[in-house]
């Protein structure tokens, strides 16, 4: 029976070299800042009286809803696409 990692008849192992490339840190700092947001966001949620968090919903909400207006619409082209 043969092993993978063995290259000589001696049943000595040679090492195997393998090369990994990851992705650069500054890749993700984005997604790093988001997540330190969601963090705080999280400690706060949880220090503030029900009413408190009902508001800090709604004031959510809100933002979340004027971003979307501003946001071009998903079908916003298509038709001019089809008739071309």
């Amino acid at each position: 029976m043969t092993d993978a990692g063995t290259s000589t008849g001696s049943g000595v192992r040679e090492p195997q070299t393998v090369t990994v490339t990851l992705p650069r840190l500054e890749d993700y700092a984005e997604d790093f800042a988001r997540l330190d947001r969601m963090g705080k966001a999280m400690d706060l949620a949880g220090k503030l009286m029900p009413e408190g968090f009902a508001r800090w919903m709604e004031q959510g909400e809100a933002i979340k809803a004027q971003e979307n207006e501003k946001a071009p619409s998903v079908h916003a082209g298509k038709q001019e696409a089809q008739g071309a």
